[in-house]
């Protein structure tokens, strides 16, 4: 039938011995016939979600004969090589099935670890037969089949030396084919009644086991330990806040000291723009002896007279009212207003003459406007 549908429905005009290899490599369990499993792996190069295959190699086991145990099956490489035959065949898998279930890296093939990490889930049930007995022989094993495919024939044909030290589909498959060497009758052997007590006498003598000790646990020195610790943690806690703060306090002192030109340290000097934060809102008066703040430096006094002195002269009232400072009303003496120039002021027969310098008296009545800035004295209309 596959002969058939490759040359009718696919057109294959290839030899025969092609198809057959190509039906032998599709039958992996050997039965003579492929089904739609083996078919959609050979395909699609991956088994599908609901392939009977995959669940079979879930549920693998080494079986012993009716009646007995794993311990008391005698173990060498014969005896693994039939029991893992065996569990092919009861599952109805191949040796392809086998690999691609063992195998953890994906490129169909074993290394002695892959080999013996799942051998080792079979003896799950009794790890000290695995340890004491079957995990030797199952190394041994892998080293028969590395051995007996040590030689392979190249394209040409010779002979060559195998040096890689894995196991692939074909090498596991020509060992598990492999005609036996024992009769039917003693294919699996079994110890005796004196190898039995012997090995269950040697299990048996094992290190005793310690009882665990009830440790008493000191709470007092526990809470000595952990307050010794936090007062530790805190001291260094307290240097370092020291250490900083030193820090803080002479990076401040460097920053706050006047230096040559009366620039801050690496600031530059004040420009007429800025406004000094540790003096009032105005320029202190030299010429009248008030002190000056380390801030204020002379090439920026000598910009503040100059914007002051323009203006002064411009004709805006308001920037001189600006100027000029806030008089002081009530009982204390009233300071000096700033009248400007005698010469800008216009006179008349009914109001007294101003002159720059007026008397000091106490003024009960005051006016200002937008011009000019007048004090009547007592007696004046």
């Amino acid at each position: 039938e596959f002969h058939k549908a490759m040359r009718s429905r696919f057109g294959f005009r290839g030899p025969s011995q092609t198809l057959d290899a190509v039906f032998k490599s599709l039958d992996t369990d050997g039965s003579g016939c492929i089904g739609f499993d083996e078919l959609f792996e050979f395909i699609r190069g991956r088994r599908h979600s609901l392939d009977v295959r995959t669940k079979m190699t879930r549920e693998l086991k080494l079986e012993p004969p009716r009646g007995c145990t794993l311990r008391q099956i005698r173990w060498d490489v014969e005896t693994i090589r039939v029991l893992i035959q065996q569990m092919i065949v009861r599952s109805k898998i191949g040796p392809v099935d086998l690999i691609r279930s063992w195998d953890k890296s994906g490129d169909l093939s074993l290394t002695r670890n892959e080999f013996m990490s799942q051998l080792r889930k079979y003896f799950l049930s009794d790890l000290d037969l695995w340890n004491n007995e079957a995990a030797y022989v199952a190394d041994d094993a892998f080293s028969a089949i590395v051995r007996m495919n040590m030689f392979r024939r190249d394209k040409s044909g010779k002979l060559v030396r195998h040096s890689d030290s894995t196991i692939g589909v074909v090498e596991f498959g020509k060992w598990l084919a492999a005609p036996t060497e024992r009769s039917s009758s003693d294919t699996i052997p079994l110890k005796t009644e004196q190898e039995l007590q012997q090995m269950n006498k040697e299990t048996s003598v094992t290190t005793p086991v310690k009882s665990p000790e009830v440790k008493r646990v000191d709470t007092v020195a526990q809470s000595t330990e952990t307050i010794r610790t936090f007062a530790s943690s805190s001291a260094l806690k307290q240097v370092v806040a020291r250490v900083v703060e030193a820090e803080h306090e002479k990076r401040y002192k460097q920053s706050h000291a006047p230096q040559p030109k009366g620039q801050k340290w690496s600031l530059p000097p004040l420009q007429r723009w800025e406004t000094p934060k540790v003096v009032d809102s105005r320029y202190p008066d030299i010429r009248a002896g008030e002190s000056v703040s380390s801030r204020i430096t002379s090439r920026s006094w000598k910009r503040w007279q100059e914007d002051r002195t323009k203006l002064l002269t411009y004709p805006s009232p308001d920037a001189r009212r600006a100027l000029s400072p806030p008089p002081m009303w009530g009982n204390s003496k009233v300071p000096r207003p700033f009248i400007g120039p005698a010469s800008r002021l216009k006179t008349s027969s009914s109001m007294p003459t101003i002159t720059s310098r007026p008397p000091k008296v106490s003024p009960q009545h005051v006016s200002t406007s937008s011009r000019m800035t007048v004090i009547f004295s007592e007696g004046s209309s």
